[in-house]
This record gives structure tokens, C-alpha cells and sequence, in this order.
């Protein structure tokens, strides 16, 4: 039975390849759960439950006890329809804690399929934008199917280029792209892969064209040459040091060149104004004023119950951002503040942190994969401050990875099988 739950987890983690937890209208993702729950009866034996566990558990009363508020207030659809969306983050968090902690799955087996989620996503993004190009299929009819076969919308936009229309393509779990790519980036791989693996990230992060995720790009690659220069400061004698950071080198020169081969095409002027429309135009203009309207209605709604909030599921009913679910906004955690007040934004939301916090950091020793670490737990902390994301089992395997990797990559260390590290 440890092998079976061990083969549930790896698959449901290859199935974070898919836009959402559906295909063809079965939910893959929650049948995967419920069979390791399910798994983890006939274990219960020989797992050992910890802080961890409790805390969520703690998290999870917490939630119900704030269900109480907005039940009263009149929020019972929303009231379930959020505490089922913390569930499906915290649900992953949980598992991963519970099948690593007990040695039920194995590092280098749970890392492999992070890589096989994170190339998929990756050819995946470039065959949709070849499917664009070439014509085979209209847009509209693309998105109709796939809507129809993963049961969600695909977040896109025209960016007109010349004569070229590209298509900015993004689906939730586009993250998992970049966090696995900086896990990647500090390990012992030859220096071309780190090149071209560098400058197609960069074509990725295009197609996407989020903010958040371009500037996520380029801090990445800061902190890589960073830790690559920390290196070679500490052990000059390697030449490992310092062909790493070479490396990173050269891949940005070559970003340069290839900006100015595109410059002196004529398309570059475009691409430049397209970036600077998206940061600082009316395209960043019109993002930002569904925020500001945000902003004005749950700090209202929160300073009218400051201490204890309006409850789980709560929302302002004069300002609804999403009809599918209404608790859901941009500024996340004003919603948080909103919904469960000083009182219940410490007893939930800071306590989540503090056991991703926990789970993301034991065992890990080198300060270079703390530093990674550091700065995925950081851009993934940030990001409810002007994007909603908090909520969903994106968010919960985000944190699994990291939590897999860095203790992948430490145990790499331990067994000296990393050259960067001896």
C-alpha cells in the first residue's frame, strides 16, 4: 500500500501539467486526492503526524469558526465555496508534508515529475503559439476547445507585432515553469543547457507577457549570478565557479544581441513599445483601475469590522470581481482583511505562512538553496498583494516544489553529487 500511495502522489503531481484539476469534464486532481486519502487510512498506522499537521488543522477550525460570521451575515454559498478553495491548497501542502516527512515518496522520483510538469508546460506554450501562427485553427474555435476539453478559459491577448498578431498565453500554473527553472539554474548542469534554457525562458515569459512574471524573470537571474558570484569569491581555485557565472554571462549578452538583431529589424521598436504599454500604458492603466475600485470597497468593508471581519466568503456586494467566485479579488489579502479581520487574518493567513515557512526550510542547510528558496517563498507571498492566486491547489503545489526541491537538491549535496557544491 506505500508504493500504491507513493504512485497516486507522482501522478498527481504530473497532473499539474493540465490547465485545471479537469479533463474532459472528470476532475482528475480531486479523484487523485480522495485516493490517497483514501491510501492513507490503511497507513495511518505507521505515519507519524507532527506541529505541522496540527497547525493546519488549527487553520482549518479557524476557518469554520469564521464560516459562523459570514453564515450569519448571509454568505453561505461563498462561506463553503472559499473554505473549499483553502482546503485545495492546504490539502497539498499537507500530503507532501505527510507522505515526505513519513519517507512514503522519494525525492528523486517527485523531482523527476516537477520536470516532466515544467518541459510540458513549456512545449506546450510554444505549440499553442505555433497553432496561432500557422492558421491550422481559429482563435475562437481554440478556445472553445479548450474549454471544452479542460473545462476553463485561457487567459490571452492580442499583441500586434508588424503583420504578426502573437497571442499571450497564460494558464495558473505557468509558475511552476519559473520556480523549477531556478532550482535548475544553481545545479550542476553544463553551461550551454543554462544558456538556451535561459533565453527560452525568456520567449516563455513573452508569450505569457504577465508583469509579475517578467519581473520574476529578470530578479531570477539576478539572484543566480548573485549566489554564482558568492561562489567564486568563496572557492576561486573551482572552475566550476567561474564558469558558472560566465555562463549566465554569456546567456544575457546573448539576449542582448538578439534584442539588437530585432531592433535593427524593425519589429523592435514594437516589442518595446508593447512591454512599455503593458508596465506603464493603458494596458497597465487598465489592470490597475480595477484594483483602485477594489481597494475603495474592502478597506469599507474592513474598517466597518476591523478586528473580527465579515466572515468566510465574505465580499463586498456593491463591487464583485468574479461571479464564479465573488470572495475572489486582485488585492488578496485586503479580501483576507476583509473577510476575517486582524483576528482572523493572524489565526489563518499568517499561520500558513509560517508552515510553508516550516516545511520549505527543514533539512536544508546550504545557504545557497536557502537563498533560492527564499526568493520563490518571497515572489509567492508578494503576489496576493496585487493578484489573486492564494487560493488553489496551483498555490499548494507551487509550495510543494519548492519544498521537494530544495531537499532534493540538498540531499544531492549530502551525497556529493553536485560539483557546484564539493
Amino acid at each position: 500500500m506505500k508504493q500504491a500511495t507513493a504512485r497516486f502522489y507522482y501522478i498527481l503531481v504530473l497532473c499539474f501539467i493540465l490547465p485545471s484539476g479537469n479533463l474532459f469534464n472528470i476532475p482528475i486532481k480531486m479523484l487523485l486526492s480522495v485516493a490517497l486519502m483514501f491510501s492513507l487510512i490503511f497507513l495511518r498506522n505507521k505515519i507519524l503526524l507532527d506541529k505541522i499537521s496540527y497547525l493546519l488543522v488549527f487553520v482549518i477550525v479557524s476557518l469554520f469558526l469564521w464560516a459562523a460570521i459570514s453564515l450569519a451575515n448571509g454568505y453561505v454559498e461563498t462561506a463553503l465555496q472559499c473554505i473549499q478553495s483553502f482546503l485545495s491548497m492546504l490539502l497539498i501542502i499537507w500530503l507532501t508534508w505527510i507522505l515526505y516527512s513519513n519517507n512514503i515518496i522519494q525525492l528523486k522520483k517527485v523531482f523527476c515529475c516537477f520536470e516532466i510538469v515544467a518541459i510540458g508546460l513549456i512545449v506546450f506554450k510554444f505549440l499553442c503559439e505555433l497553432v496561432f501562427l500557422s492558421g491550422i485553427i481559429s482563435y475562437d474555435d481554440f478556445l472553445s476547445l479548450f474549454y471544452k476539453i479542460f473545462n476553463t478559459k485561457l487567459t490571452s491577448l492580442h499583441v500586434k507585432l508588424g503583420n504578426i498578431s502573437l497571442y499571450r498565453i497564460m494558464i495558473t500554473n505557468d509558475v511552476l515553469v519559473l520556480l523549477f527553472w531556478s532550482f535548475y539554474m544553481i545545479m550542476d548542469k553544463k553551461s550551454l543547457n543554462k544558456i538556451i534554457l535561459t533565453i527560452v525562458m525568456a520567449f516563455f515569459c513573452l508569450l505569457i507577457f504577465s508583469r509579475v512574471y517578467l519581473v520574476q524573470y529578470v530578479l531570477c537571474l539576478l539572484v543566480v549570478v548573485g549566489i554564482s558570484i558568492l561562489k567564486a569569491n568563496k572557492n576561486r581555485k573551482k572552475k566550476f565557479s567561474t564558469t558558472n557565472v560566465l555562463s549566465i554571462i554569456i546567456g544575457l549578452l546573448g539576449l542582448i544581441v538578439v534584442a539588437i538583431l530585432v531592433l535593427n529589424s524593425g519589429i523592435g521598436k514594437e516589442i518595446i513599445d508593447a512591454l512599455y504599454n503593458r508596465f506603464f500604458g493603458t494596458d497597465a492603466d487598465y489592470s490597475d483601475s480595477f484594483r483602485n475600485e477594489q481597494y475603495k470597497y474592502l478597506m469599507q468593508g474592513f474598517l466597518s469590522s476591523p478586528i473580527w471581519g465579515n466572515g468566510t466568503g465574505s465580499y463586498p456586494v456593491e463591487y464583485i470581481r468574479s461571479e464564479i467566485a465573488k470572495y475572489s479579488y486582485e488585492l488578496e489579502y485586503l479580501s483576507f482583511l476583509y473577510q476575517f479581520g486582524i483576528l482572523g487574518f493572524l489565526f489563518i493567513i499568517v499561520t500558513i505562512l509560517y508552515v510553508v515557512y516550516k516545511i520549505c526550510f527543514v533539512s536544508v542547510k546550504n545557504k545557497y538553496i536557502k537563498y533560492i528558496v527564499i526568493f520563490n517563498l518571497a515572489i509567492w507571498a508578494i503576489k496576493p498583494f496585487f493578484n489573486p492566486g492564494f487560493l488553489t491547489s496551483n498555490s499548494g503545489i507551487l509550495i510543494a516544489m519548492v519544498c521537494i526541491c530544495s531537499k532534493y537538491c540538498q540531499q544531492q549535496i549530502d551525497k556529493r553529487k553536485l560539483i557546484n557544491f564539493k
